[in-house]
């Protein structure tokens, strides 16, 4: 117990000492910080920071030195309540030793008694008889007397070894508190670690919240700019480029929002699947056209250099949305004038698909998590980006599904490549049954149901004010609306449109107007 006090006197002391120098440093410290900045010499701005770094270490042993106080305190506790129990014990044992001296001397005493009698009997014959039975009375009390003193003796036996017997579960009893204060200790650490763990997780909340807010605000803004009541004056061309534009966006917002949800819902599963024959190429158009206003904006430029007649085996929907979140992501870290090229090739029994960048590049620490959850990149660019960061997550898990598996392929300043894998189809025709071709000149133009439907706008405007082949200006005023569309299907119908208004050929034009009604 003196030990315990010396210690933590010395704990107190030590404290004290390290609570006065943090004094002083932080003295020293506001000393420093009230100087101007610029006039601080480099060993003044050593100093500081010497100062800081100090500073720190001090709290720390500050902290450690009162849990040490706290721990010696609890000790100190526990001794002094062993110390009363055993001075209660000892008193109970110094009662006991006292009951047990006392018999020792009525046991001396009756024997100096039987001594007595012994020579009275000696000394009195006469008296024998009256003695004799003095004696027996006083042998008959004696032995009682010892029968007593013998029972005493064993009840203080058992005393003393329900004495030893508590003192050893005492002993039992501190050993089991040490090892409860551990398991505290143990828990306590435990505790701490899960607390950090719920920051963390409030914390990727936060700034889920935070990202889809700024996710949805572009998409927004397009659909309030092309949804005023002004937007009803401008030509149908345009009109129908805004409810373009608010059907992407519209896209756009439902497709972050399946992203969050599936995730959420097939994290660490599979995701069932509807697996067909598709053309890639076509599938590859229709992702690039529901992102044209996002390249238009950043001034982008993509190339579809995957293979008209290469088809692979899939679900349509969750693949779309694999290249969607692919090109999205290539744009957003995408500089103007920079290009997006999206490939594929055969390879054995697979099918590998690349979708390539020249932008911002990834570092290889970033590469090891880039496909976790809320993982964007380095704060500077997901201020820049400021994206959910979940695109990629779900690409990891749909093409998983497909037992397949997505990589990447990146460096600073250099680009990035993403890569997967799907199973290659048996099916090799070149256009599916239910898409419609257009021969004009040297030119085929290839049009698909969706393509029919961005086109069909412009081609009903021709017939209802009967806008003929010959007029060229007309015609033109009209085409200008697909100017910016990335679609090389429709890109080559619109230019065969042109071509038949700068060259009158009815028969072509006809044709062209037949294949999108049709």
């Amino acid at each position: 117990e003196e030990q315990v006090k010396l210690e933590l006197n010395y704990l107190k002391q030590e404290k004290a000492r390290l609570r006065n120098r943090l004094s002083d440093i932080d003295e020293r410290i506001r000393e420093l910080k009230e100087k101007n900045p610029s006039l601080l010499s480099y060993e003044e701005k050593d100093e500081l920071e010497s100062l800081k770094k100090e500073k720190e270490g001090l709290l720390l042993e500050i902290r450690l030195l009162e849990q040490n106080i706290a721990r010696k305190e609890a000790e100190l506790k526990a001794l002094n309540e062993s110390q009363k129990f055993l001075e209660a014990q000892n008193k109970q044992l110094a009662k006991t030793n006292k009951q047990l001296w006392v018999s020792v001397i009525l046991i001396s005493l009756l024997t100096l008694m039987s001594i007595a009698l012994f020579l009275l009997y000696y000394n009195w014959e006469r008296k024998a008889r009256r003695a004799k039975a003095q004696a027996d009375n006083t042998i008959l009390e004696l032995q009682r007397t010892r029968n007593e003193l013998s029972q005493h003796i064993e009840e203080l036996n058992a005393q003393h070894k329900e004495i030893v017997r508590k003192s050893e579960e005492l002993m039992e009893e501190r050993s089991k508190t040490e090892e409860l204060s551990e398991e505290v200790r143990t828990q306590h650490d435990h505790l701490r670690l899960k607390e950090k763990e719920l920051e963390e997780v409030q914390e990727a909340r936060e700034a889920l919240v935070a990202m889809i807010v700024h996710d949805l605000k572009n998409p927004l803004n397009h659909i309030q700019a092309y949804s005023s009541p002004e937007v009803t004056q401008k030509p149908l061309p345009e009109i129908i480029k805004g409810l373009n534009i608010i059907n992407q966006a519209g896209r756009r917002i439902d497709q972050m929002s399946i992203n969050i949800l599936q995730i959420q819902k097939y994290e660490g599963k599979t995701i069932p699947l509807d697996c067909k024959d598709h053309n890639l190429y076509l599938l590859g158009q229709e992702a690039v056209s529901q992102i044209k206003i996002y390249l238009e904006q950043k001034g982008i430029r993509l190339e579809n250099k995957i293979p008209r007649n290469l088809w692979a085996n899939f679900d349509k929907e969750i693949i779309f949305r694999v290249f969607d979140n692919l090109l999205s992501n290539a744009i957003k870290f995408t500089d103007a004038g920079d290009c997006i090229t999206l490939a594929a090739e055969e390879v054995g029994h697979w099918v590998r698909v690349e979708v390539s960048d020249t932008g911002t590049g990834i570092n290889e620490e970033k590469m090891k998590t880039i496909f976790d959850k809320f993982v964007q990149g380095d704060a500077k660019t997901l201020n820049r980006t400021g994206s959910v960061g979940l695109g990629l997550t779900f690409c990891k898990m749909a093409l998983e599904s497909h037992q397949s598996k997505i990589e990447v392929e990146s460096s600073p300043n250099h680009g990035s490549t993403f890569r997967f894998y799907l199973h290659l189809s048996d099916f090799k025709e070149s256009v599916a049954s239910d898409e419609a071709s257009v021969v004009g000149g040297r030119e085929i133009v290839t049009l698909h149901p969706q393509e029919k439907a961005m086109l069909k706008p412009f081609v009903e405007e021709i017939l209802s004010k009967n806008i003929k082949y010959r007029n060229a200006s007309k015609i033109e005023t009209l085409m200008e609306a697909l100017n910016l569309d990335l679609n090389g299907n429709v890109k080559i119908w619109r230019e065969a449109m042109l071509e038949c208004a700068q060259n009158p050929d009815e028969t072509r034009f006809k044709e062209l107007i037949d294949c999108v009604i049709s």
